[in-house]
């Protein structure tokens, strides 16, 4: 009789690897002024089509529709969006621009700005304060035609609300006078680990016995 061997072939084990995705999370709500004069709050008096003032801004594309002596500039993102425009006031201490925002005790943040001079040849001065600490100063000299960026990071020491401010320390009549835009404050945070298969030459493992068919054919024996 013949005694057959079944062949024996040991499935492939595919190994799965995570990959972790990080993602930037920005806390302020209209921070590029696209939504118009919404969601901040200001000791400035809006003015959206004057700004001949000191003390006052307009949301607009180009701040010499708004002044006649400004220089014209578009917005930092797309060169054609809108900006916070403003004739600066001649107190120290102006909020120009204020935002609340919720924050997780011991994450870190970045509170950042987008300024640009529009006239003259003085200064424009502000402070970057994140729940009354100032991390961060911004001075432009001049009007330039070109936007700067200035920030500073800030660890939250508990959770809950907190108040971004942008307050103005120019006095002057003349060279005080600003734009804002992009203003942002943000912390990154990592994703959910997503499974996705490895490369096969290092994970993929495929174990094969050869059977040989009519292996092991044992012969009759006689009986005596």
């Amino acid at each position: 009789m013949r005694r057959f061997i079944p062949v024996v072939v040991l499935t492939t084990v595919a190994c799965l690897g995570g990959t972790t995705q990080a993602a930037t999370i920005d806390l302020v709500v209209n921070g590029d002024f696209q939504s118009g004069n919404v969601g901040f709050n200001t000791e400035l008096t809006h003015a959206p089509t004057d700004l001949t003032t000191a003390g006052t801004y307009a949301v607009t594309t180009d701040p010499v529709s708004v002044h006649g002596s400004f220089i014209s500039i578009g917005d930092h993102t797309s060169s054609t969006g809108n900006m916070m425009a403003i004739n600066g006031t001649t107190s120290s201490g102006t909020i120009s621009w204020e935002q609340t925002a919720a924050v997780t005790m011991g994450e870190e943040y970045e509170f950042s700005i987008w300024l640009a001079n529009l006239f003259g040849t003085g200064s424009t001065d502000l402070d970057l304060v994140v729940d009354g600490s100032t991390v961060a100063s911004a001075t432009t000299v001049g009007a330039t035609s070109t936007w700067s960026q200035f920030s500073g990071s800030w660890i939250a020491p508990a959770s809950g609300n907190i108040v971004l401010q942008i307050i103005e320390n120019s006095v002057g009549f003349g060279g005080n006078d600003y734009a804002l835009d992009d203003i942002s404050f943000t912390f990154d945070t990592s994703g959910s680990v997503i499974a996705v298969p490895l490369p096969a030459s290092g994970w993929l493992l495929t174990v094969g016995l050869a059977g040989v068919f009519g292996l092991g054919r044992k012969r009759a024996t006689k009986l005596t």
